[in-house]
């Protein structure tokens, strides 16, 4: 048969066959069939050779973001040496892949204008943050070590965790850890401590607050007033690959309605695995990152209350307040570390009696006296620090506090 007869074959008369493709056609009225034809002489006619013409009517707002074609000559098929990639869609960032699925999920504009607009930064600085080294941190451990003594537990896991990135080379990854104890003993002071060892960024989630649930991976898109979580703006939008942060008062959110307490600790459960969180996603922007270098470090007075299958992700430590020399000793190295942050070592210096007075307080409320009976001497021009200085400081009569 003639491909005339062909489609005319076996129809009623006044109908023609139009076919789709090679396969499937359509038996339609003439006059359908030759307005069907002028239509698609004329869309060939005014079709742009390229190849995201029938995209354009999605793409004529917001345009795409604009990356080097090669940005893999800049930043490599893996991250170069001291650095972990975290950013797991870049060819589709710098492609507009992502941004094009998005706008066909979306009519909201204004998302779609605020997603473009962060796109553009993350496509600008890269897929790869730093990370720190083992051999860096294991240097300063000894001195944390004789600041806090009563931490010598949950130093040692840090010690192993610095000495196995060493050995590998590899990134230092830190398991979750929850430190137990009564307030006043130094746990959020040794989180602290343990980023500015790291030279990494120190964040904190209160579970003691209600937006507690959406904190860590951000809230959900569908809301007018969504926002990123802090981990997707440490990490995404910041240096580093490895920042600490502190679960500040985890047994708190259980203290909520069930509902609520499930809600700001579930988040946890995906974050805390390194498996699961080498493929994070952001609730407010569905953009996936590895997050599998946080060190996490959560804080409690007691496990009641805190689910099971929270527990089992972290090394739990009891933390016991100092022994008195230990608070002793940790006073002196409070002394020390603050007159050198603040350049006043060699200016200042504190009576040895003031280290006993300092004892009895929390390492946070330790440094805090320092600073104030520093900038009172530096005021005074006077160049000693003696105990009944440190009295005038805390606001305290001289007999407040017995040794």
């Amino acid at each position: 048969m003639t491909e005339s007869s062909l489609a005319t074959s076996n129809l009623p008369p006044g109908y023609e066959r139009w076919f789709l493709d090679n396969r499937v056609s359509l038996a339609l009225p003439m006059a359908v069939v030759d307005a069907l034809v002028v239509e698609q002489s004329e869309s060939r006619a005014e079709r742009k050779p390229t190849p995201t013409a029938a995209l354009a009517p999605l793409t004529k707002e917001v345009s795409q973001p604009k990356a080097a074609p090669g940005w893999r000559d800049s930043w490599g098929e893996v991250a170069a040496a001291g650095q972990h990639r975290v950013l797991l869609q870049f060819d589709a960032l710098c492609g507009g892949g992502f941004l094009t699925e998005r706008r066909l999920r979306s009519a909201d504009s204004g998302v779609t204008e605020r997603l473009q607009s962060l796109v553009e930064l993350l496509v600008k600085r890269g897929p790869d943050r730093r990370y720190t080294h083992g051999d860096a941190a294991r240097a300063k451990l000894e001195s944390l070590g004789q600041e806090m003594p009563h931490f010598r537990a949950p130093l040692r896991l840090l010690t192993h965790a610095l000495a196995l990135a060493e050995a590998a080379p590899r990134p230092v990854r830190i398991p979750p850890m929850l430190l137990l104890g009564p307030p006043g003993v130094g746990k959020t002071h040794f989180s602290q401590q343990i980023a500015q060892l790291l030279g990494v960024p120190h964040a904190v989630v209160s579970f003691d607050q209600p937006s507690a649930g959406n904190q860590l991976r951000g809230s959900d898109k569908h809301w007018s007033n969504s926002s990123t979580g802090l981990l997707f703006e440490l990490l995404c939008l910041g240096q580093h690959a490895n920042p600490v942060v502190l679960l500040d008062e985890l047994d708190k959110a259980a203290v909520d309605s069930f509902t609520e307490a499930r809600s700001a600790l579930s988040q946890l459960h995906g974050v805390l695995e390194q498996v699961t969180a080498c493929r994070c996603v952001d609730n407010s922007v569905d953009i996936e990152f590895d997050a599998s270098l946080v060190t996490y470090i959560a804080t409690a007075n007691s496990v009641r209350g805190i689910e099971p299958s929270i527990l089992s992700r972290f090394e739990v430590f009891v933390i016991e307040p100092p022994e008195p020399r230990e608070a002793v000793e940790t006073a002196r190295r409070v002394v020390e570390s603050a007159l050198q942050r603040m350049g006043l070592n060699e200016r200042l210096r504190f009576d040895r009696k003031c280290h006993y007075l300092l004892a009895h307080l929390s390492p946070r409320q330790m440094a805090r006296t320092v600073e104030k009976a520093a900038a009172s001497a530096i005021v005074e021009n006077r160049q000693v620090i003696c105990q009944a200085d440190l009295w005038d400081d805390l606001g305290l009569p001289s007999d407040a506090l017995t040794h």
